[in-house]
């Protein structure tokens, strides 16, 4: 029953841990949070069918911004993040 326990919290703190990473890692451009938020939204108004070049670039300008974050070119990812908004808030537009 001991070895239950301490796996348990030797899981729990694994798990705090790698969520503080994440959470740290996505501090460094909190722009991709807020692309990710208008690529959200666009989903939610059916930009993907209504408005599918919009949207996709939208995906992939996200993507990139993730990629160039996790280089360590925090220029570029909120460049891209800032392309990514635009995108989707272009789709966002389009499927109303």
């Amino acid at each position: 029953m001991k070895k239950f326990f301490a796996l348990m919290l030797v899981l729990s703190v694994i798990v705090v841990f790698s969520a503080c990473a994440q959470l740290q890692f996505n501090a460094n451009v909190p722009e991709i949070r807020a692309a990710q938020e208008a690529l959200d939204n666009a989903w939610v108004a059916g930009a993907a069918t209504k408005a599918s070049y919009e949207y996709n670039s939208a995906k992939a300008y996200l993507k990139a911004a993730e990629h160039e974050e996790a280089e360590h070119d925090y220029a570029a990812a909120r460049g891209y993040a800032a392309k990514a908004v635009e995108q989707a808030n272009k789709a966002l537009e389009k499927s109303k």
